[in-house]
Formats: C-alpha cells, structure tokens, sequence
C-alpha cells in the first residue's frame, strides 16, 4: 500500500484544533470528530481553513477528493498538453485539476460515468469515496459478480474491514454524498489500520467512536442518485436574450426591476460598509467595500439567483491569493465580488490552480456559466489582508451615469455602477445603510445617500482628475466623504490629504467654482478652477499663499 499523506482541505495550515469540532471541556464531550481530527492533523493528513474552522458537515466534490488521494498517494505527476481532457466531454483542457484526473485514469482508479462524463464539480458519493481510496491505495477488491452493482465489491469491502461500521449493504443508499468530517473518518481508519497493520479497523481505545450520523438508509438498496449532466460551453446554444455587458455567449433573464431576496452576508459579520463613489487609492472607487467584523472569513451568500459568468484567480501578495468574480442576476444586472479568499469547491475547481499576478482579465474565454439559487453559499473571505475588506459592486444596464468627459472613463463600471444595497428588500436595505461608514471607519447616520462612481461636477473641482489632456496618467480624486465632514484629496504616488469640517480651509468642493487653497498642517494644495475638463494646482510646504502662482502650477484634466 502506499503512504496516505497530505492536505484533506487545500487551504492554509492552522497550528492545533478546529474552532468549529470543539474538544471535550468541563466534562462536556466534546465533537463527535474530535479525536479523529486531532490525530489526522497531528500526522500532517488535514489542516483547515484560514479561519480556523474545519467545516466538517460540508460536502466534498470529485476532483477535491481526487486531488487528496492522489497527492496522499504520492503518484507522479504526468505531463499535460493544452489540449487534454481525458476523454471526458465535460472537463476543460486547462482546468487546474486535468493532471489528477489524467493520473487517476492512467492509473485506472477512475473511468468515469455511463455517458462517459466525469462531472468534476458533483458531490462525491459514499461508493465513489470508497473507489477511490481503495484503489488508489492497492486495498485488494473481489472480482464483481454478474448479479452485482459496480460499487458493490467496494461496499463489501468496507464492510469486511469494518470500516463505516454503520454502513449495511441492504439499506445504505450509495448516492448519499459523503461530507468533509466522514471522508476524514474514512482517511483516520484506512491510515490507523495501516499503522498498526491490521487486517481489520477496530476503535483504539483511547478514542471513542464517534456517535456519528447514520449511512443508513430507509429506502432499499438502489443505484447511486445521477447528477444532471453539464453541457459542455461549446455545445451551449443559447436562443433567448443574451447579456448586454459580455455579449451572446451569456445568456440571461430579462428582469430590469430585480430586488435581491436574500442579504449577501450575515449582519453580525460585518462592522462597516463604505459606499461607492469614496476616493481609494488615486481613483474614485465605482463599488463597495464590505469590512469583516473581527477580521475572519465571512461567509458570503447568492443575494439572488446568480449565474458566475467571469472569474480571476489572482495575487497580489506572496502569501496568499485571492479570487475576483463576477456573476450575472438578470440581462440588465450584474455584481461583483473581489478579495474573496475561499470559494466553494465548484468555483474554485473551474479557475486556474496557479493564481496569476494581478486582476487584470477580460473576462474568462469560454464564461464560467456557474448557476447559484439565491442564499446558497459562494464561500468565504476575510478581505485584503490589512484592510480586512472586500469589494462588492454593481452594475446596471439602466443606470446612466454623467461624467465631465465621458470618454475618460473605463466602460461600464463607471457608467453603470449603481448602489448595490438599494437592489435589496427594504428592510435588508435598511440593516445595511445603518452601517455605512467612511473610509477612515467612523458610522454615518442612516438615511444618508448610497453613491455611484459619478462624482464629477461641472463648473467646481469636484471629480476625478488627469494630469494629461488625452490619455489616462496619473489621476487625482476630490471627493467629499458620506458624512460630509471631510473632503479627501488622492493623488497617485504621494500621500492623500484629508481635510475636516473644523480646519479653517476647509470648503466643500462642489463649492469652488474659481480657487481656493486648503491647508493641511504644514502642507498645503492650491487649486484653480479653468473651465469644465480643466484646472491648475499648486502645492508645497507650509502656509497657503495669499495667491495662485501660475509659475509652478501643474494642469489637470477631466
């Protein structure tokens, strides 16, 4: 047999025990997993996620679990061309998990199904777990009778080692899916057995069995649950409307008065919201940000029925990597997450393994074409990494937004960003303008507005800004805060300026129709407004002077 070593769930490694598989306390017991799970971690075989949350009841897919056992099972890794599937209609050439199923085929550990499709993104069922293992590991399986099932010579013999001692061969239903903490039970008896040579598992007795959930079904024993089979992208023909923002290979419901039914997180997860429209970095952001409550991954939720339609796996700091996707609810709205640290299975499995360097995409060539129902689960994330926020933006074919000159702007994420919170029920849009916040995190009172990227105001200094008159170079952003207690001033490649309701300078822009300079301790910015698409700035050291110096100005452009 070979050695079964390696990750059960392929996120980072936490140092001991799972928040959410809590250990005995107080003569309490403690999970029913527990002990199973601290001896499988002691030896390196899982970890969990970055949250510290194993996730024990979640249900693990085919190429997760495939990807688990042939790492454990320490089977090299075959070379693969651009071009390959395996044979299976169904999986993409390119997909980060094409060298498991290539090796797992190669090796005859997996063959696929009756219509000769893999389906990588099903739930694993309780027999497909059992093939799997079994074979990738050299357990010796009988010969299969004529009367018998496929998956019947792996049932019988799990049931002649002992292992899933629940598990009877007249009444299991083999389509059950098997979760996350029974495939780790399944892993503890086939590593434990292996360990102690044994013919046969049997509890040790420093472990208690786990009081688990049964396998046993009420039904009489039938063959596993089919799972629809996905088209694959190029035999899509779509015939009704087709999405205005990526064109005729999306298709899409027509709905332009959506109202999102079900809130995109948990209320109790977040501690702020900053709305569009607030300057960020050297531009005037067209989405949200959303901020973790403690920090820790959140779980984030379909606000409706949602099709993923784009997705980057991407990063931007050594230690981790992040996801930005893009998911369309109707033909006239579209949303968009980004810094989101842990998909589900089915999100992750259709991006590349390795993240690429930076967001920048034009969208994944074929589309993703991911259905989500409303409510269910996209995954986690905790935000960026100092922050701890992540963005949440939408976009309306309907929304029309007016800048000073339009040709500036990046297509439809500043002429179609809209207020994402004003897209739901209203007592769920009430709930999340009560935590709005400005970008330095203080709480605005509610009723305030919910902005769009459009901050640009003719005839005043207020927008965003060029210091080139025909192409987009360094920006600058003057832009008032939700709360209007403060003017924020970013600029790229030097330190933004903010300005508060009590500095003596201070002036709303909106206001500056001519010049007018703001001091800010001992630097000051002197801004001269010349027309519509254009103005002048000086700035320096110390106090403001008594007037503009044309000599050292430098022009800025809409």
């Amino acid at each position: 047999m070979k050695k079964f070593l390696s990750l059960l769930i392929l996120t980072a490694i936490v140092s001991s025990g799972f928040s959410d598989v809590p250990g005995p306390k107080d003569d309490a017991p403690g999970h029913h997993y527990y002990e199973i799970l601290t001896y499988l971690q002691d030896k390196e075989i899982i970890s969990g996620y970055s949250d510290g949350t194993f996730r024990p009841n979640t249900p693990i897919n085919r190429v997760e679990l495939l990807r688990i056992v042939m790492d454990a099972a320490n089977y090299p890794s075959p070379e693969v061309s651009e071009t390959e599937t395996a044979g299976f209609p169904d999986v993409q050439a390119h997909a980060w998990y094409m060298r498991y199923i290539v090796e797992a085929k190669n090796n005859q550990i997996i063959s696929g199904n009756s219509d000769g499709t893999f389906r990588p993104e099903a739930n694993t069922n309780i027999v497909e777990a059992l093939k799997i293992i079994f074979l990738a590991n050299d357990i010796a399986i009988p010969e299969q009778k004529p009367a018998q099932d496929w998956y019947e010579p792996f049932v019988n013999t799990a049931y002649a080692l002992a292992i899933f001692p629940n598990l009877e061969i007249d009444t299991f239903d083999p389509g059950q899916s098997i979760t996350r903490g029974q495939f780790a039970e399944l892993a503890f008896q086939i590593s434990y057995m292996k360990e102690e040579n044994l013919s046969q598992f049997s509890w040790p007795e420093w472990i208690p069995q786990p009081n688990q959930e049964p396998y046993i079904s009420e039904t009489p024993f039938e063959n596993p649950v089919e799972t629809p089979i996905e088209t694959p992208i190029e035999e899509i023909v779509i015939t009704g409307p087709t999405s205005p923002f990526f064109g005729s290979t999306v298709p899409c419901t027509e709905n332009p008065n959506l109202i999102f039914s079900h809130s995109l997180v948990n209320f109790q997860d977040i501690s702020a919201i900053i709305p569009p429209g607030s300057p960020n970095g050297d531009v005037i952001k067209s989405h949200s940000y959303i901020e973790s409550a403690k920090g820790n991954e959140i779980p984030i939720y379909a606000p409706t029925d949602s099709m993923l339609i784009a997705g980057v796996h991407y990063s931007e700091d050594p230690a981790r990597s992040e996801y930005m996707l893009t998911f369309q609810t109707s033909c006239e709205i579209i949303f968009l997450l980004d810094h989101f640290t842990s998909p589900v299975a089915k999100i992750i499995s259709a991006l590349p393994e390795t993240p690429q360097v930076g967001t920048q995409t034009n969208g994944t060539i074929p589309p993703l074409l991911i259905e989500f129902k409303a409510g269910e689960l996209l995954g986690y994330s905790s935000g960026t990494t100092q922050a701890k926020r992540f963005d949440f933006g939408l976009y309306d074919i309907n929304q029309e937004n007016q800048f000073a000159n339009p040709e500036r702007q990046r297509g439809w994420r500043d002429f179609n960003s809209a207020c994402p919170y004003d897209y739901f029920e209203s007592d769920v849009k009430i709930a999340y303008y009560a935590r709005f916040a400005t970008l330095g995190g203080s709480i605005v009172n509610t009723n305030n507005e919910c902005r769009s990227a459009d901050q640009d105001l003719k005839g005043t200094i207020q927008g965003a800004w060029y210091d080139s008159p025909s192409e987009a170079q360094k920006q600058l952003a003057i832009v008032q805060e939700i709360d209007n207690n403060e003017l924020r001033i970013v600029r790229s490649n030097k330190q933004h300026i903010t300005i508060r309701s009590y500095n003596s300078t201070f002036k709303f822009p909106r206001e500056i129709t001519t010049e007018h300079c703001y001091q800010d301790d001992d630097e000051y910015i002197y801004f001269k407004n010349i027309s519509d698409t254009e103005m002048a700035i000086n700035e320096g050291s110390g106090n403001c002077p008594s007037s503009f110096e044309e000599s050292t100005q430098s022009n800025y452009y809409r």
